[in-house]
């Protein structure tokens, strides 16, 4: 049997820190966990992906994560 677990990290920002987008490509459904200052190549990657964010996670408070 095949995952439906999608998991994708990304380095973006200024700072060049990673985030990561978590989903299950059966539910269409995805997370994103600290995503940095360049929120274009998360929203891509998720439509690419056939994702929908519905939520983001955050793992601690830098301002290049909550801006």
């Amino acid at each position: 049997m095949q995952s439906s677990l999608y998991i994708k990290h990304l380095e973006l920002g200024m700072m060049q820190n990673f985030s990561y987008i978590i989903g299950d490509k059966k539910s269409g459904e995805a997370v994103v966990v600290d995503p940095a200052d360049e929120v274009e190549p998360i929203l891509a990657d998720a439509a690419k992906n056939g994702l929908t964010l519905k939520a983001v996670l955050l793992t601690h408070g830098h301002y290049d994560h909550t801006g």
